[in-house]
């Protein structure tokens, strides 16, 4: 999605990413931003959750929720 050198010695890398259940079953749509420098050491410097996607019912038994 963008690239460019936001400080000097780093490059930003923002990439957007849709996680899959199966071969065809997107559950949302995340963006993340990697800081690389010049050696080719990366951080990850941000993630947005943007999107949920109903999750088909044949994979749900699949799914693991967090304790609350």
């Amino acid at each position: 999605m963008d690239i460019g050198k936001k400080e000097p010695g780093f490059i930003s890398v923002k990439f957007g990413v849709t996680p899959q259940v199966g071969a065809h079953n997107p559950l949302g749509y995340d963006e993340l931003v990697y800081r690389v420098d010049s050696s080719g050491n990366k951080e990850l410097a941000g993630y947005e959750h943007l999107k949920n996607y109903e999750v088909p019912e044949k994979f749900q038994k699949n799914i693991i929720k967090p304790i609350e």
